[in-house]
């Protein structure tokens, strides 16, 4: 099983999108089957994010290891 970083209901994730990390790579949420807005571990954990969890405290307080669900791929015609 995989686990994701979910994201808190109500969060702006074009905001979040915008969230540049010390070496200036971004965050990059995507949905899941379940349209919850998730980052993968690999991000979350990355260095360059860890001060976001420091300066965004109520983000990163709410966010949650959940199982992931990816979106069904549509059939190619």
């Amino acid at each position: 099983m995989i686990l994701m970083w979910k994201f808190p209901a109500g969060i702006n994730i074009d905001d979040v999108r915008q969230l540049r990390g010390e070496e200036g790579s971004y965050l990059n949420p995507v949905q899941d089957a379940k349209d919850n807005w998730i980052v993968s571990d690999e991000e979350y954990c990355m260095a360059e994010f860890q001060y976001l969890k420091r300066d965004y405290p109520d983000i990163w307080a709410g966010m949650e290891r959940i199982p992931y669900e990816p979106k069904p791929t549509p059939p190619i015609e």
